[in-house]
C-alpha cells in the first residue's frame, strides 16, 4: 500500500513538474516575447515608429545632495498598449544622475500589441533603435542634455543627467520618449 501511494506521489510530482515546463516554454509574458520576436509562430508587423508620448515627473528628494546611492523608484507610471512603463531607479553616480527603466509587456497568447525599445528584423535579431529618442526638459520647456544613454537587459533603458543640472529638476520635469517602437502581433499557428 505505501508503494503504491509513493508511487502515486511520484507520478504527480512529475506530472506537476512537466505541466509548469511546458506553461513556462509556451504560455509565460517570457516565452511569448521571444516567440513574437523571433516570429516563431507569430506574425509581426510594426505599427508606430517611432511611437512617441511624453511624461512629466516630480521627485523633490532627488535634490538631496550627495546621494551617492541608487534609489528605488519602481514606479509604473503609464500603462500604454499593454506595456508597463517604469521608473525602476535613478542613481547619483557622483558626476551624473542615472535614471533606469523598462517597458515591460504584458503578452496575450493570441495577439496583442506591445511597445519594445528595439527594432526587431525579420531574421528575429534585434537592433537598436532611436538611441537618441529620449528628451528632457524643466518645468520652463527649457532642454536638458543628457550624457550617457544605455539600453538592456531586454526592454530596460536608461540615460544620465549631469549633477550640475539637479537644481533644475527641482521643481519638476518632462521626459519626451520617442525610442520606443509599438508593435502589432498574431499567432499564425
Amino acid at each position: 500500500m505505501r508503494t503504491k501511494l509513493f508511487i502515486s506521489i511520484v507520478m504527480a510530482g512529475i506530472l506537476a513538474v512537466g505541466l509548469f515546463r511546458i506553461y513556462d516554454h509556451k504560455y509565460s509574458n517570457e516565452a511569448i516575447l521571444d516567440n513574437v520576436v523571433h516570429q516563431r509562430g507569430y506574425s509581426l508587423v510594426p505599427i508606430e515608429k517611432p511611437f512617441k508620448f511624453a511624461v512629466s515627473l516630480g521627485l523633490a528628494w532627488l535634490l538631496d545632495e550627495g546621494m551617492g546611492e541608487r534609489r528605488p523608484y519602481n514606479s509604473e507610471f503609464m500603462n500604454i498598449h499593454n506595456t508597463s512603463i517604469t521608473l525602476d531607479d535613478i542613481y547619483d553616480r557622483g558626476n551624473d544622475l542615472y535614471f533606469n527603466f523598462t517597458a515591460k509587456p504584458d503578452m496575450s497568447y493570441s495577439k496583442g500589441t506591445f511597445l519594445y525599445p528595439y527594432q526587431i528584423n525579420e531574421d528575429g535579431s534585434v537592433s537598436e533603435y532611436n538611441f537618441d529618442g529620449i528628451k528632457v526638459y524643466d518645468r520652463n520647456k527649457q532642454p536638458i542634455e543628457l550624457g550617457q544613454r544605455g539600453s538592456g537587459p531586454g526592454s530596460s533603458f536608461s540615460f544620465g543627467i549631469d549633477v550640475s543640472e539637479r537644481q533644475r529638476l527641482k521643481d519638476g520635469f518632462t521626459i519626451e520618449f520617442s525610442n520606443l517602437i509599438l508593435y502589432e502581433y498574431s499567432r499564425t499557428q
